[in-house]
């Protein structure tokens, strides 16, 4: 069964609250007991099975008000803002929920995998997928802190993100590939085309504005959206090849790239982004690191692994023995949902360690590959 500190661990690292938030924590027949310093509410919800958490039918109605309740109000965009307001929460048990969600305890077993053995959409179970269409667990947890602590929700962060898989094209293509794409310009007659990268293909090691890959078109260089959401921009760099289809080994001592970083500072963040077969030898995690550190002049923070060919929680272990401390994989690759039903950071559950695994995970919200391979969306 669920015990104090795990009660804490999905309180803090899940829900959010601040530990100098929490008056007190106890279970006492039963019943989970929360008493919080700013506040004279408690919260008390039913024990539950830390392992094997289930939902029950009033768990899927209130999932269902929700969802029915964001479907309702989704042309009034300051009905959405304020939903957690507006829905009758009572008697909720905002911590079973939540840990059913961002533990991923709505994949069945065995998992369905694609071809790079990451899980996919289909090994959740079929009544709950339509519940990762909307991120409830972001609901719950506004709701919670403004029943509870009394707190309205104010900023969130927008995460613009891009995966430097190559700084160069023409070495990346090869000869015959970069022989290919000048005949195709020439035949479509795309003069204009044609000559940038012919620029490119003799200038793009020596001047930044001649190499097409270390650009900023990918960024949004504003620190705010509205009155709302702050903005973070985040480059994640390959500096490891361990596959040699999927992996590429970038040159980051060429002049371009050292521009492109110092022109950058302040306004984008580097992250590693570790190479396709980082998850079967984690051991190589400390030598992209060095990699990284050579190019970036700092350790890295922030990951994303490539492909995203990650498996959660067990691959979040290495991350945080090599001190990175935010992880930004968290996505099905073949279907739009909100993995785990929440868009915020939070921290997942080691079972095989029994604890907190100390990486905060940045959920992906859409990717541009989910659009032009997976959904054949055609956008300039």
């Amino acid at each position: 069964m669920v015990s104090v500190d795990k009660i804490v661990y999905l309180i803090t690292d899940v829900l959010g609250v601040p530990a100098q938030s929490i008056k007190s924590c106890i279970i006492e027949n039963e019943t989970i007991v929360l008493s919080f310093t700013n506040s004279e509410k408690v919260y008390r919800e039913n024990v539950f099975d830390f392992v094997s958490p289930l939902l029950t039918n009033e768990d899927y109605d209130l999932l269902a008000t929700i969802g029915f309740e964001i479907v309702k109000q989704n042309k009034k965009d300051s009905g959405l803002k304020n939903l957690y307001k507006t829905i009758p929460f009572h008697n909720v048990p905002f911590l079973k929920i939540a840990h059913y969600f961002v533990n991923e305890h709505y994949l069945c077993t065995p998992q369905k995998l694609d071809d790079h053995k990451r899980v996919t959409s289909e090994s959740v179970y079929s009544d709950i997928i339509q519940f990762l269409n909307y991120p409830m667990v972001d609901i719950l947890i506004d709701c919670f802190h403004y029943q509870y602590l009394g707190i309205e929700k104010s900023f969130a962060s927008v995460y613009f993100t891009s995966d430097f898989d190559y700084i160069n094209l023409w070495k990346y293509l090869g000869f015959f590939k970069t022989i290919w794409r000048f005949t195709r310009n020439i035949v479509s007659l795309k003069r204009l085309l044609l000559i940038e990268e012919f620029w490119s293909l003799w200038f793009s090691q020596k001047f930044l504005r001649r190499n097409f890959m270390l650009t900023n078109k990918m960024f949004l260089f504003q620190e705010k959206i509205g009155e709302t959401f702050l903005v973070k921009n985040i480059a994640f760099l390959l500096v490891h090849k361990s596959h040699k289809k999927y992996d590429y080994k970038n040159d980051f001592t060429i002049l371009p790239f050292k521009e492109y970083l110092f022109t950058n500072l302040g306004h984008v963040s580097f992250g590693l982004h570790p190479s396709y077969n980082t998850r079967y030898k984690p051991e190589t995690l400390e030598t992209q690191i060095e990699t990284f550190e050579q190019a970036v002049m700092e350790r890295p923070r922030f990951s994303r692994f490539h492909f995203l060919n990650c498996s959660y929680p067990q691959d979040l272990l290495p991350l945080e023995k090599s001190r990175i401390t935010q992880d930004f994989s968290f996505y099905f690759c073949d279907k739009l949902l909100f993995r785990g039903s929440i868009t915020r950071p939070f921290k997942q559950w080691s079972y095989s360690e029994n604890r907190v695994i100390q990486v905060a995970i940045v959920p992906l919200t859409i990717m541009e590959v989910t659009l032009s391979k997976t959904f054949k969306s055609k956008y300039n």
